[in-house]
């Protein structure tokens, strides 16, 4: 069983199961058209009743015709395959050019930050290095996550102490 709410404007579905975990479902419908986001509907509920679609697993916008491209038609097998399928992918997802573009240029500059251009060879660690490095966040114009610190620690005397 499926219905819509709206959100800030934006229309989801949210799909009921009390058999599953978590009982209740809910994705965007990227649509603030009612007439769009009921059609959108329509088509998720009947592709769950026929067993094509499943909310709790499934990516409900995901195109499955050439994800993954690499030279022999399966996965990326380097960097700049990688970064082109996924730039590929949320071009097909309806993200806005500027967003798009935006992607390519911090994964352009992942890769230069990186040594190798295999995705075998790629470690954690390597982009660890590049979300921490604070050279990255200049190029970016993303924050960088706060500092801790703790605040110095005052000695009040017995007499400035409160009761």
């Amino acid at each position: 069983m499926a219905s819509i709410y709206e959100r800030s404007g934006r229309l989801y579905a949210q799909f009921y199961d009390g058999d599953r975990s978590p009982p209740r479902k809910q994705f965007s419908l990227r649509t603030s058209d009612d007439t769009e986001a009921r059609q959108r509907l329509t088509d998720f509920e009947r592709a769950y009743e026929n067993g094509d679609f499943d909310p709790w697993t499934d990516d409900p916008f995901s195109d499955d015709s050439d994800e993954g491209e690499g030279e022999e038609g399966g996965a990326p097998a380097t960097l700049e395959e990688a970064i082109a399928a996924f730039c590929r992918t949320k071009e097909r997802q309806g993200r806005a050019e500027s967003t798009i573009r935006k992607y390519r240029e911090i994964w352009d500059l992942f890769a230069r930050h990186v040594e190798s251009e295999e995705l075998d060879e790629l470690e954690h660690v390597a982009v660890s290095k590049f979300v921490h490095d604070p050279t990255v966040q200049d190029n970016t114009g993303l924050p960088l996550p706060p500092r801790r610190c703790r605040p110095p620690m005052v000695r009040l005397r017995k007499r400035d102490r409160p009761c």
